[in-house]
């Protein structure tokens, strides 16, 4: 568990740099990502589904002052983890 969250953890702050600020889960297997600029999540998710990525409703949280994801790892090994965190930079550059 502890492996893979640091995996996930450091593919964020590599991929996303200051774009994003998240919390490490404490008991949980999900991260909190707030985004630090607006973005349709809606879109994004558009952009995910057509690279074959299913991001859920659920996972999404935006408002006028919020944008953000819970985004869970545990399932995920770590080369997967890689593929869905390049697939999510390249939507979100989109």
């Amino acid at each position: 568990y502890k492996e893979r969250m640091l995996h996930f953890e450091a593919l964020l702050e590599h991929y996303f740099e200051d774009e994003i600020k998240f919390e490490r889960p404490s008991n949980g297997f999900a991260f909190w990502i707030e985004f630090q600029e607006s973005v349709s999540l809606t879109q994004l998710g558009k952009e995910l589904k057509s690279r074959d990525v299913f991001l859920p409703r659920i996972c999404m949280y935006q408002n006028q002052k919020l944008t953000a994801l819970r985004l869970g790892f545990a399932h995920w090994n770590l080369e997967e983890m890689e593929e869905f965190v390049v697939l999510l930079r390249e939507s979100y550059e989109l």
